[in-house]
């Protein structure tokens, strides 16, 4: 049972994270005068430009192995988040990278030598 609602909660914690980014990004570009174009990806450059969700799948690794998800070269991080399953799993970082092209999470088993991670990196061209 604990399994599943860590799971389902590391699973609200990063639609919440995301969800919010997003709002706030159309929030502001409404505030611009731009409602149609809330990404930012018409012709005006306003520092904030061709986001994507860069996603690595859920891999079993051992205990403590960092797994990243990097942001295609001209990119930077703007926000991310990891999951972290299988037996008693415990999510124990999730972080920027120090340079700030990708997104880093790792784990760990409280009972298990291995955890399955997963991780999200919002990428985008900032200027």
């Amino acid at each position: 049972m604990r399994n599943s609602w860590t799971t389902k909660l590391a699973t609200v914690a990063l639609a919440a994270l995301i969800g919010s980014g997003l709002a706030a990004m159309h929030a502001g570009a409404a505030e611009r005068g731009f409602p149609g174009d809330p990404y930012g990806k018409g012709k005006r450059d306003d520092g904030f430009r061709g986001w994507e969700i860069v996603t690595v799948p859920t891999a079993t690794v051992p205990n403590f192995t960092q797994r990243t998800a990097s942001c295609p070269p001209g990119k930077k991080v703007t926000g991310g988040g990891a999951n972290a399953t299988g037996v008693n799993p415990i999510l124990l970082g999730s972080f920027p990278t120090s340079d700030g092209t990708g997104w880093i999470g790792v784990g760990r088993s409280s009972t298990a030598a291995d955890i399955g991670i997963a991780v999200y990196a919002v990428c985008a061209k900032v200027s």
